[in-house]
Order: structure tokens, then C-alpha cells, then sequence
């Protein structure tokens, strides 16, 4: 099923499997493929904020809070 990733930064569309190996409650995404490439022209990193860490300028963390809406 597709669903609508997002959150106050930002939203995605992606496909949702549902699966025992993942808690309620629990979205896991994959880097997935580069934006361009994505429905809309987004991906999972819309959701996340700009800043980049000290260490190799990578992100400053790899989980935050969104809301999924089937559509």
C-alpha cells in the first residue's frame, strides 16, 4: 500500500509492508533511492533536518517522529 510519510519538516510518498518484524508503532525506512528518482521527487531525508554532524558531516541522527496516511 502507498502511504504519505511526514512530519513538521517535511513528507515523502512510500510503499508500506506491513510486517511482524517491526513493533507497532515502528515506521522502518531504508535510505531507499536518490530523490530524483523517488515519486515526487522526495525520499525518506525529507523528514529529517539539515543539520550535518561534526564527524564526517553526515546527519545528526537517524530516527525522528512521523505520522503514515494511507493514500
Amino acid at each position: 500500500m502507498q502511504v504519505r510519510v511526514e512530519n513538521s519538516r517535511g513528507w515523502c510518498e512510500l510503499r508500506a509492508v506491513v510486517t511482524e518484524d517491526v513493533p507497532p508503532g515502528v515506521v522502518v525506512s531504508p535510505k531507499g533511492q536518490w530523490a530524483k528518482y523517488a515519486p515526487g521527487g522526495r525520499n525518506i531525508n525529507w523528514t529529517t533536518p539539515d543539520a550535518l554532524a561534526d564527524l564526517a558531516g553526515q546527519s545528526t541522527y537517524h530516527s525522528n517522529v512521523v505520522w503514515l496516511k494511507k493514500i
